[in-house]
């Protein structure tokens, strides 16, 4: 057997399992592009070695295309179709220190309201400004958002149906009165453009507007507003961002109304589509957390009050 042919039967094997298999099947025909037009029996743990090693990647990506073609072997072997091969050592895992960047309140207003004719792409300053507040009102990641038909969106019932590729993260999930507001200008706009496409966000002229135009269009947005991490940060910004700056800016106003967050965290996770244990996760980028304490030491309307000490705001929101 060809190895590209083991490869599609294995892929509809998987597809015929119900997993969603792209990112291993690219992973499977990268290997193959290297190994070229060797028999399945031929391929062996030098091919697989040399195909991980071959270029600088993350830890965890390292890992997941271990895992992928582990299995994919160990699966051919059960059938007698190839020997077990004797992989290489794995690489142990490693902690991730990568902190999400958290928005300001001002600047996402900043982000927002750059007048039109500032920044030059092919997306309208209105369709911006909607994807931006959609993300920032909803957490949904910026794929979802972009992946929007206007037929997801229900303005009579203020609800949205988001879609995603992992079904346990589909969700239909109600709308704030103002981002109902800014998708009623966005949908006159649409109106007058006389736009036919069903993708909900659209390019100047109409057309589905592609991710990487958001991507662009983000970045020189930042830019201009001098949004920005230290000099040395290898991680700028990211649009990501606005999910985890929804969920920080959700936990913020619960602790500070003392909302009960036993409640509330569940609630936060099933409107974002995540597990409990991620959301839990938001929780720790929250400084209010440590409001109790701080104001014990440091008490309320006193000269010293830890608020005013920029160093130390600047540490909490570092966390």
């Amino acid at each position: 057997m060809k190895f590209d042919e083991s490869i599609d039967a294995y892929v509809r094997h998987k597809n015929a399992m119900g997993v969603e298999f792209d990112t291993g099947k690219k992973y499977l025909i990268a290997l193959a592009q290297r190994v070229g037009t060797l028999e399945l029996d031929r391929v062996d743990a030098k091919h697989v070695a040399a195909f991980l090693d071959a270029s600088e990647v993350q830890a965890a990506t390292w890992r997941m295309k271990y895992y992928v073609l582990l299995n994919f072997f160990d699966f051919w072997a059960a059938r007698n179709e190839i020997p077990y091969l004797s992989f290489p050592p794995i690489k142990p895992r490693v902690r991730n220190s990568f902190v999400p960047y958290i928005f300001s309140r001002s600047e996402v207003r900043a982000l927002v309201r750059i007048p039109s004719g500032k920044i030059e792409t092919n997306l309208d300053p209105i369709t911006m400004r909607t994807f931006l507040l959609f993300l920032y009102a909803t957490g949904a990641m910026a794929g979802e958002a972009w992946n929007l038909s206007v037929h997801d969106i229900d303005m009579k019932n203020r609800m949205v149906t988001i879609k995603n590729r992992c079904i346990t993260r589909s969700r239909k999930i109600p709308m704030s009165n103002d981002l109902c507001e800014v998708l009623r200008k966005y949908f006159a706009w649409r109106l007058k453009k006389k736009v036919e496409v069903s993708k909900l966000f659209v390019n100047k002229n109409g057309t589905p507007a592609g991710y990487e135009s958001f991507l662009r269009c983000f970045r020189k947005r930042c830019e201009f507003c001098n949004i920005r991490r230290e000099r040395s940060s290898t991680y700028q910004p990211r649009l990501h961002d606005l999910k985890f700056t929804f969920a920080v800016h959700r936990i913020r106003f619960w602790i500070r109304s003392k909302t009960d967050l036993n409640k509330m965290l569940p609630a936060l996770a099933a409107y974002m589509g995540l597990k409990l244990v991620t959301t839990e996760r938001y929780f720790y980028l929250t400084p209010e957390r440590f409001t109790k304490h701080l104001n014990k030491l440091s008490p309320p309307r006193t000269k010293n009050h830890w608020r005013n000490n920029p160093d130390l705001m600047k540490f909490l929101n570092s966390l």
